[in-house]
């Protein structure tokens, strides 16, 4: 063959090998680009899911648990919508999933979130059923109160010779129905055994008391009376039971709850993170062996065809190689546990796609775990503020059964003696029947004091406010307190500005404060003292207008030292001189409800000797302090004290 049939069949061979290293580059890279594809279309998709599962079921848990607490239908709603993604993402993670392992996996989760549902439909109605009962209870309590105090005892003739033994009866079963309905509500917050041994003493001794007044000589009136609390009283005590069960059976499908939750989160952690993870490596590995043939291929063309072969090299190294590479390297770091590693997107390609995809994955990933690490905090959060609420009412319990105690002491003590010198003369005999009086009306005092407070810091008080005439309450106050000042010659001055604006309250409960005031400022003034009420109108930068009443007297004033105690509740400052009678400590505290819901302010400024000084501020615009807002008293005393 001449040159030109050698060139021609150089150059012809040329032209084949460019043609067969066109189509087999072609081939190969159309490989990759479909293994990149899939990699981008499954992978991705599935890790969604995965995290998907676990974010829905944190907020699901939360929400049945925060139901549980506050019984608040938004918490219901809640746990229905994450219920249903849930469901989306395990129905989407079912239907991506390929391996025996994964679809195992994902049946497994669809067994233990059936019974979840169960658990959770089953609190929700253990919750309501309790809710129904404690209400009934407490009806019934209440119901047992206004017989025993608002009929049985105006029919006690308490000049008979049983009359004081019977009043005793009827007083004593009030008391062991409310310590028996406190001891619940105990049982609710904090599940100890003690708490029902309470119950059932309490109920007991109701039934003594019952029977004692029914030992005594009765009337056909005090009869069906009598007859009627028992039947509320054998309501009461099977809803009691009824009620602390339910408690427990909440707490066991709590646990229960929790059990389960924790079983899928560790499947999902354990079981179905690896699975994915091991399948993005592997698809990675396979794309990284089509680009490595693709490699071998393009050297054995270069061996042929060097310009070719060159070329495709460069192209195929700079565009596919390096790139998937340090993806590779990313995803196994990924996979030991660092969350915070990103893949880098230089191009816009499938490749820049897949990395995209994977630091979106990687991101998700991320905020799921700071999720969890979140709610595991809440929750501690929220168990450290139970065990301190049950702490404070653990300590309330102790201060009002020392109350209790003090004047129940005294009336059983004079009523003992009373039965035991049957030769006492007339003088004795009153002596002791007024000490009986006077602790009686103290007692009395104490429970209405303890049952408004209560019913202020639950928020469950009901407030009639508008605007008010400042001027018609100080005068209502002072003609309830006239008297009492009239017996130890006080006088008692009133100044207010003539010109003061209405103030938005309750008219009742701020005379209410007033009387507590005045009160108080009348029993520590001595004989011919003086006691004064004053009013003016200010502007705060902070509260807007206002109106300041202050409260003074020349009486025996209070310690420096002990006026930030004065708002506790039961709290009882210095010593009290022996002519003038302790009260039940639970004035201020009372006051200090009343002014907080207004946010206002209420303070003492005193000096021994000298007397003291209460003030105390109200709005003149609507201005109620939120129910989210912690009321005054128990944690942060407002600007400065009183009692």
């Amino acid at each position: 063959m001449n040159l030109q049939v050698n060139l021609g069949l150089l150059f012809g061979t040329l032209t084949f090998l460019l043609i067969v290293s066109a189509i087999l580059g072609f081939v190969l890279v159309r490989r990759i680009d479909s293994d990149v594809q899939n990699l981008g279309r499954v992978v991705a998709p599935l890790k969604e899911a995965v995290l998907e599962m676990q974010i829905s079921i944190g907020e699901s848990n939360r929400a049945i648990i925060q139901y549980s607490i506050d019984r608040d239908d938004r918490h219901i709603r809640r746990f229905l919508e994450t219920k249903i993604d849930f469901e989306i993402a395990l129905q989407e993670f079912n239907r991506l999933a390929e391996t025996e392992q994964e679809k195992e996996a994902g049946l497994r989760i669809s067994q233990i979130h059936g019974g979840f549902g169960e658990i959770s439909d089953n609190i929700i109605g253990v919750t309501n059923t309790l809710q129904a009962n404690l209400a009934r209870l407490s009806q019934d309590v209440a119901n047992i109160n206004q017989i025993l105090n608002g009929q049985l005892e105006g029919l006690v003739d308490r000049d008979a010779p049983d009359g004081l033994v019977k009043l005793e009866a009827v007083l004593s079963m009030g008391i062991r129905i409310d310590r028996s309905f406190l001891a619940i509500q105990s049982y609710i917050a904090s599940p100890d055994p003690r708490f029902r041994q309470t119950v059932a003493e309490e109920q007991a001794r109701f039934r003594e008391s019952e029977d004692i007044f029914r030992s005594k000589q009765i009337s056909l009136d005090e009869r069906a009376l009598v007859g009627v609390i028992n039947d509320v009283f054998l309501d009461a005590v099977a809803i009691s039971a009824r009620v602390m069960n339910q408690v427990d059976a909440q707490r066991i499908l709590l646990v229960e709850l929790a059990d389960d939750l924790e079983e899928i989160d560790r499947i999902v952690i354990d079981d179905v993170q690896p699975l994915s993870g091991g399948e993005t490596l592997d698809a990675l590995s396979g794309a990284e062996t089509s680009v490595d043939g693709a490699t071998i291929a393009v050297f054995i063309l270069i061996a042929l065809g060097v310009v070719v072969g060159v070329g495709t090299a460069v192209i195929v190294g700079r565009q596919i190689v390096s790139p998937i590479v340090r993806l590779t390297i990313v995803a196994e770091e990924l996979g030991r546990g660092d969350l915070s590693v990103r893949a880098s997107a230089e191009t816009n390609d499938e490749i820049g796609s897949l990395a995209n995809s994977f630091n979106q994955m990687a991101a998700a990933r991320q905020r799921a775990e700071a999720q969890r690490v979140a709610l595991i905090k809440e929750l501690a959060d929220r168990n450290a503020a139970l065990a301190e609420l049950d702490e404070l009412k653990d300590n309330f319990l102790s201060s009002v059964s020392h109350e209790l105690r003090t004047p129940l002491t005294a009336i059983k003590g004079s009523a003992e003696l009373l039965l035991d010198d049957e030769g006492a003369s007339p003088e004795v005999q009153k002596q002791f029947l007024t000490i009986i009086n006077v602790e009686s009306d103290r007692l009395t005092r104490l429970i209405n004091d303890v049952l408004d407070l209560a019913q202020y810091e639950a928020g469950q008080e009901i407030w009639d406010d508008a605007p008010n005439p400042l001027s018609n309450i100080v005068e209502s106050a002072v003609a309830g307190t006239q008297s009492l000042a009239m017996q130890k010659s006080l006088s008692i001055g009133v100044n207010l500005d003539s010109d003061l604006p209405d103030v938005w309250c309750d008219q009742d409960k701020v005379n209410q404060v007033l009387t507590n005031l005045l009160s108080n400022a009348i029993k520590f003034t001595p004989e011919n003292g003086e006691i004064g009420i004053s009013a003016k109108e200010l502007t705060t930068s902070g509260n807007g207008r206002v109106v300041e009443i202050k409260v003074s007297d020349n009486g025996i004033g209070m310690p420096q030292g002990e006026l930030e105690e004065i708002f506790q509740k039961f709290k009882q400052i210095g010593d009290t001189p022996a002519d003038i009678q302790n009260g039940t400590g639970l004035g201020l505290p009372i006051c200090k409800e009343i002014i907080a819901h207004y946010a206002g302010n209420i303070w003492a400024e005193s000096e021994l000797g000298k007397g003291s000084v209460f003030t105390f501020t109200l709005p003149v615009e609507q201005r109620v302090l939120e129910p989210a807002q912690p009321l005054a008293g128990d944690a942060d005393p407002i600007e400065s004290p009183s009692d």
